[in-house]
């Protein structure tokens, strides 16, 4: 988060951080209904197809907050432009419930939230990585004004040039869903 949100002389946004035991299920509702522009989530998640009680982000204080609860309990995203899901399997959805329904992942259920526009993930991914190109994304958008969609691709390139993080499995887990601009 360090190299994301500016405290001192590192970082690219200005923000708030709640690492550990101060990133709840309460902080993450009071936040998702303040008026930040960017929310950014950088956690563990597991989906479990078929199932919105065992698939799950994994909180600070160890708390697991599944599916099911972010989409019936009053988590909004109304006022967000851009939520980060940086963990793994975020993208994902599948698979049907003992009703028939199917399960919708965490991006598509934050979009339903409100969320105009949701980076998400389709595998898992590494942190350090991870880390690299979002750091680098945020800074294009920031500096350069460029659009969601085009600061995500110059920061996959960026990374597609760097020997170590070349392979697809770096670079190309992201994904842009909703609003691109």
């Amino acid at each position: 988060m360090n190299s994301i949100v500016r405290a001192g002389k590192s970082g690219v946004l200005p923000g708030e951080v709640y690492l550990d035991g101060a990133f709840t299920a309460m902080r993450l509702q009071d936040v998702s209904h303040r008026s930040f522009q960017l929310l950014h989530v950088a956690s563990h998640f597991r989906f479990s197809p078929g199932t919105e009680v065992n698939s799950f982000l994994l909180l600070g204080d160890g708390q697991q907050l599944t599916l099911g609860d972010i989409r019936t309990r009053n988590y909004r995203f109304d006022n967000v432009d851009l939520l980060t899901l940086s963990a793994c399997d975020t993208g994902l959805g599948g698979g049907r419930d003992a009703q028939g329904r199917e399960i919708e992942g965490f991006g598509v259920i934050a979009q339903q939230q409100g969320a105009k526009a949701v980076l998400a993930t389709l595998w898992p991914v590494a942190d350090q990585s991870t880390a690299t190109l979002m750091a680098e994304m945020y800074r294009r958008r920031q500096e350069q004004k460029l659009t969601k969609t085009e600061a995500l691709r110059q920061a996959q390139l960026s990374l597609l040039s760097q020997g170590r993080y070349a392979h697809p499995f770096y670079w190309a887990p992201f994904i842009l869903m909703g609003n691109w601009l």
